[in-house]
């Protein structure tokens, strides 16, 4: 198998961004003066879900959150 150059962009694009997703919400998280505890509580997610999310290993999946938020 041989792996593309735009395929080798596209998975660093999606690290940056999953990497940057986390950064965003760990510092609205921290700025709103929650843990990932208060935060998962909140939103109906386990403390290791938030975790996951601000270190990037995972990305929330948006619709989800919008229906428990709202």
């Amino acid at each position: 198998m041989r792996i593309h150059g735009n395929e080798i962009v596209i998975y660093w694009r999606f690290i940056l961004m999953t990497k940057n997703i986390g950064e965003f919400l760990q510092e609205l998280r921290k700025d709103k003066g929650l843990t990932q505890k208060g935060l998962a509580e909140q939103i109906g997610v386990s403390d290791k879900t938030i975790s996951k999310w601000e270190r990037g290993e995972s990305i929330p999946d948006i619709f989800t959150i919008q229906q428990r938020i709202s």
